[in-house]
């Protein structure tokens, strides 16, 4: 099912919050290259995702029928893969992979609730609809954290990576390091998702796992 308007605009807020986030953070001095490397593409793959949802929501505005705006992300989703297929800088990557490349992807799955974290977030809270409509948002950590250990495939466990990253969920910084050792996949996702932390939050997580 197609996101409403209300949910396209608050991911869209979500989205810029970190893009803001990042880039001020590239205008530290300091910044090593790595890391700046690293947010330098965030802030393209988000600057991507934002351009992307804000067209889908004027689509979702001019267009009423959301069954046929459904097709129109879906195609547009089929030609954005075969662009992306056809590179030849990611030829030799899985189709997983491909998508990380680019945040239109990332934002036309999103879009149509297919990507995997809302799959897998979706299965996890059946037969809890009726419940407090908040439960989802405070249980968010420990949902991500769990699939990130436990979902069976690869996809939704390196979705989960990512989006403990860009939350910033620092209890999940072990998690995160642990999953450096999975499939290459979500060891790359870990490693993307570890550099989003502030070296701060690397620290204070270090600090309290030597305590315990």
């Amino acid at each position: 099912m197609l996101a409403s308007q209300a949910e396209i605009k608050n991911r869209i807020d979500q989205a810029r919050l970190s893009y803001e986030g990042y880039s001020r953070q590239l205008t530290r001095p300091t910044l090593e290259s790595g890391r700046r490397e690293r947010l330098e593409i965030d802030v393209r793959l988000l600057g991507e995702e934002i351009a992307t949802l804000e067209k889908l929501l004027q689509l979702t505005r001019a267009i009423e029928d959301h069954s046929r705006v459904e097709e129109i992300v879906r195609a547009r989703l089929g030609e954005v893969r075969a662009t992306l297929a056809a590179d030849a800088e990611l030829s030799n990557r899985s189709a997983p992979e491909r998508d990380y490349a680019s945040g239109e992807v990332s934002a036309l799955v999103w879009a149509l609730g297919e990507d995997p974290l809302t799959l897998g977030m979706a299965e996890m809270m059946r037969g809890h609809e009726q419940a407090d409509p908040s439960r989802t948002n405070r249980a968010l950590p420990a949902i991500l954290i769990h699939q990130l250990q436990e979902a069976p495939d690869a996809e939704t466990r390196a979705s989960a990576a990512y989006e403990l990253g860009k939350l910033h969920i620092t209890q999940a910084i072990p998690n995160l390091t642990a999953a450096l050792k999975d499939k290459p996949l979500v060891a790359e996702v870990a490693s993307l998702a570890l550099a989003m932390f502030t070296r701060e939050e690397l620290e204070q997580a270090s600090r309290l796992k030597s305590e315990t």
